[in-house]
């Protein structure tokens, strides 16, 4: 059993970063992934492409964040599958949220 430190901001920390320094995950009720960075259009992704994605963006942009939103009806191993993807590729900065109701209407939309 292996464990991963996590370094949790205080509650009131607010950071500002700008919309192209982050990549986006969307991981739906269904488990399926979508993703975008910045404004750029949504697509999917699927698991097996996360890590060489995230290493192939972070190298063409060192300040890339990964903000991970995850649908409250998910199962709780998605979420930690993608901590341990996160972990393996290296990547230090990211966030991982619930969707809110908005993600939720514009992921719907899209189908």
């Amino acid at each position: 059993l292996l464990a991963m430190e996590i370094n949790m901001p205080p509650s009131e920390t607010t950071v500002q970063v700008p919309e192209s320094n982050v990549m986006t995950i969307y991981i739906k009720a269904d488990e399926t992934m979508l993703f975008k960075i910045g404004r750029s259009a949504i697509a999917p992704i699927t698991w097996p492409e996360l890590e060489p994605t995230f290493r192939a963006n972070v190298q063409e942009n060192p300040q890339l964040i990964i903000l991970v939103k995850i649908s409250r009806q998910a199962r709780y191993e998605p979420m930690v599958d993608m901590m341990d993807t996160l972990e393996d590729a290296h990547m230090e900065r990211f966030s991982l949220i619930p969707m809110d109701p908005i993600d939720v209407e514009m992921l719907e939309a899209l189908q």
